[in-house]
């Protein structure tokens, strides 16, 4: 049973500890959102220690693991007695390389991260948001989870397999009060994206990123907060009649 009185809805987000994770726990947080952060790094997630308290917790767990998964779901419920959203965010990029090198078992490991953490956050918190009779799933899809990119097969597959899991989740789940959708952002001034380019030019960062937002149209990196703002939204404000939507948060990328 909960052991917290408090108000508010809950909201449980999976590659927390850096990136666009980060920066939605701390959004969510300075909402006055109940949050779990979940990562597979310790250190990541310690160092979100500043939003220790009352409405925050965090859970070491590989999300590419059906067992820590269910035990994170299950320490949501034990402190918190319900949970409202859902953020399937974790995911890695992947070697790069041509299909005909690219191995198997890089490959598989992309997906099970990519793709299997977003299946089994869906799977065990379906069943959560049905006996509520209401909740919100979000996914990270990426671009690459609407084009295709040469070198990055397993990263592109597993993506456009989360858009087609959102959308089957999202009819299923149509008639229950819980909302499935993804987001799909671009280029944003995160560690993985910089590390698509590292190796690749012998340049500053600051120089790097410069190089990175020529292909923007806005002509810059989003910020990690930037995307946070709309994953909150899809989370905590959206209108229960969006669901099943693949949304661009790109500036303007895909529209080319």
């Amino acid at each position: 049973m909960s052991d917290e009185v408090n108000e508010g809805p809950v909201v449980l987000v999976t590659g927390a500890g850096s990136g666009i994770g980060r920066a939605t726990v701390e959004h969510l947080r300075a909402l006055g959102v109940r949050v779990v952060a979940v990562d597979r790094q310790p250190s990541g997630l310690e160092s979100l220690t500043s939003l220790e308290g009352d409405g925050f917790r965090t859970f070491a767990a590989d999300v590419a693991k059906e067992e820590q998964v269910s035990e994170a779901f299950e320490f949501v419920m034990d402190v918190f007695g319900r949970l409202d959203g859902l953020y399937n965010n974790a995911g890695v990029l992947g070697e790069m390389a041509p299909i005909e090198d690219y191995g198997i078992d890089e490959f598989e490991r992309v997906l099970r991260v990519n793709t299997g953490g977003v299946f089994f956050g869906m799977k065990y918190a379906v069943p959560i948001m049905r006996r509520q009779g209401c909740g919100a799933i979000l996914s990270t899809a990426s671009t690459g989870g609407l084009i295709g990119s040469p070198g990055q097969a397993a990263y592109i597959a597993s993506k456009h397999a989360v858009v087609g899991l959102t959308r089957t989740v999202a009819l299923e789940t149509a008639r229950d009060g819980i909302t499935v959708n993804a987001i799909c952002p671009g280029m944003v001034d995160t560690p993985m994206l910089a590390s698509v380019w590292e190796g690749r030019n012998a340049i500053s960062e600051e120089d790097l990123k410069k190089e990175i937002a020529k292909f923007s149209p806005t002509g810059r990196m989003a910020s990690p907060e930037e995307i946070a703002k709309a994953a909150a939204w899809l989370l905590l404000d959206r209108p229960v009649y969006l669901t099943g939507a693949i949304i661009p948060v790109d500036g303007a990328q895909t529209s080319e």
